[in-house]
């Protein structure tokens, strides 16, 4: 990795230094899909990314393993707090309650019951002088 800083003396721009074996910035969130591990020197080289450990799980501390960086030939880790273990299948959690059942399709939404319309009351018969 490369650690910027600077500007030195009559520079405008930063200048940098080459810096071996430094852990890529890991957060909690890193956590997520990776394979937990006894340690993560164990954890398969291939796979340093892929994998963490836990240094105390009930207070949400774990290490993210890396690398392995040069020269190594073991994976490395890095600490990150305040992870909650990483969303595993979920236990199946009670159904919720089911919500209001819709009015069934046919039925306008938010009309009152629908009577059909009354006939029309009969019309007289017409009247002759008869």
């Amino acid at each position: 990795a490369k650690l910027c800083y600077g500007p030195v003396d009559g520079k405008t721009t930063c200048s940098s230094t080459q810096v071996e074996g430094c852990p890529p910035p890991l957060t909690c969130a890193d956590l997520a899909g990776r394979t937990e591990v006894a340690k993560c020197k164990k954890a398969d080289t291939d796979d340093c990314a892929a994998s963490f450990a836990w240094k105390d799980e009930s207070s949400g501390v774990a290490k993210l393993c890396y690398g392995p960086v040069d020269g190594e030939t073991k994976c490395s880790q890095t600490e990150v707090e305040g992870c909650l273990p990483p969303p595993s299948p979920p236990p199946p959690l009670p159904p919720p309650s089911p919500p209001p059942s819709p009015p069934p399709p046919s039925a306008p939404p938010s009309a009152p019951p629908s009577t059909p319309p009354s006939p029309p009351p009969p019309s007289p018969p017409p009247l002759t002088c008869a």
